[in-house]
Formats: structure tokens, C-alpha cells, sequence
């Protein structure tokens, strides 16, 4: 867990190397991938009233993406397979 990211560098032309962990602006359909896991899984364990599902959706993606401004992890020359 990274919680001091006020320690963090900003570094533009920071090559990564293979396999690097790197800290990335958060995109909204990453955002919304994320906020789409969360609601799953919180609609496995019946914690979701069906007429609330979008506005339950909707407080995640905001609560993750704040604008672009919110971080994410990216691993260089990882790509996330999609099902």
C-alpha cells in the first residue's frame, strides 16, 4: 500500500525498466473498470439493492477516478487482458 505520495518524484523522462512498477494519472475507464469489480463485488455479498446498482456505480467511479487526478499503478510491459 502507498499512502505518502506526497514523497513521490515527478520524473518525465524516467525510462522504466521492464517489469517496474510506476505510478500513472488514472484514466476513466480504468476508473471504470475498477468501480465495476467493486460493484460485483459488492453485489456478491448482497450488499447492493438492485434499484440503487447505477448510483452505487456512479459514487465508485467518482470516489476512483476524482477527475484524472487520482493515481494508478501501471507495470511496463504488462498489458491487462481483457475477458
Amino acid at each position: 500500500m502507498h499512502t505518502e505520495f506526497y514523497r513521490d518524484s515527478y520524473m518525465p523522462n524516467h525510462t522504466p525498466a521492464f517489469g517496474q512498477r510506476v505510478w500513472v494519472d488514472m484514466t476513466k475507464e480504468r476508473a471504470e473498470s475498477y468501480a465495476k469489480k467493486r460493484l460485483e463485488a459488492l453485489k456478491a455479498h448482497r450488499r447492493v439493492i438492485p434499484s440503487e446498482e447505477e448510483m452505487i456505480f456512479q459514487s465508485l467511479f467518482e470516489s476512483i477516478y476524482h477527475d484524472g487526478q487520482a493515481p494508478d499503478m501501471a507495470v511496463t510491459g504488462y498489458k491487462e487482458v481483457q475477458p
